[in-house]
């Protein structure tokens, strides 16, 4: 089992956050939209009472995002799998 390598004295540990930070800042003035397809999974839920899948298109429209598929599939795995 190797040791976890630990950044030599003086070295700067910031890059990668800073860089995260600019690709993020940068992707979100890039990317003004995404196509966006909501499923729930639920064997209980309906339209009125899902309130995940309302919060979601709330704030994704909110944001100028497109929902594009909005659907509630019971939790069996060939009824998930066909949705997706």
């Amino acid at each position: 089992m190797s040791e976890p390598t630990v950044p030599a004295a003086g070295t700067d540990t910031r890059t990668h956050e800073t860089s995260a930070r600019d690709h993020e800042a940068r992707a979100a003035a890039e990317v003004r939209t995404v196509r966006v397809a909501i499923v729930t999974v639920s064997d209980t839920r309906t339209p009125e009472t899902d309130t995940s899948g309302r919060i979601l298109t709330e704030q994704l429209t909110a944001d100028g995002h497109q929902i594009v598929f909005y659907g509630i599939v019971r939790d069996e795995p060939a009824q998930i799998e066909r949705a997706l």
